[in-house]
């Protein structure tokens, strides 16, 4: 029943960003406007993509956006102008293989773990095996 209250909640984001005790203990970043593979666009349309999306969001939440996802974020759906934006722009920015962060890490590539909607039992035992290595 919570599952599927979240889930009507997520489809109106105006009204999720409206929520103080949502928007002040979690960290939202930027992705683009219109979820492109990066590295099928042109430079201008990749500055596009991340500036636009960056712009909105923080004249929304009235807050400083620090932190970027690349759409997609395998290495081949993104590339060298693609990072250098994310340099310019962010923070950090975050792709979407598996890895553990670490001092050396790039901060323009960094690993992240995809969840999806796992019941407990099964989101424990995933967040067990990263913590094995």
């Amino acid at each position: 029943r919570k599952i599927n209250k979240i889930n009507n909640m997520a489809k109106n984001f105006d009204y999720l960003l409206s929520k103080p005790e949502l928007i002040n203990y979690h960290t939202i970043g930027s992705h683009t406007s219109n979820h492109f593979n990066l590295n099928s666009l042109s430079p201008i349309q990749q500055k596009n993509q991340i500036r636009k999306n960056k712009k909105k969001l923080e004249k929304y939440l009235k807050r400083r956006i620090k932190f970027f996802a690349y759409p997609y974020g395998e290495r081949r759906h993104y590339n060298k102008y693609s990072i250098e934006l994310a340099k310019k722009y962010f923070k950090f920015s975050f792709s979407n293989f598996q890895g553990q962060i670490h001092k050396d890490s790039n901060h323009y590539e960094l690993p992240r773990f995809l969840v999806r909607n796992w019941n407990v039992e099964n989101f424990k035992v995933k967040i067990e095996n990263i913590f094995r290595f």
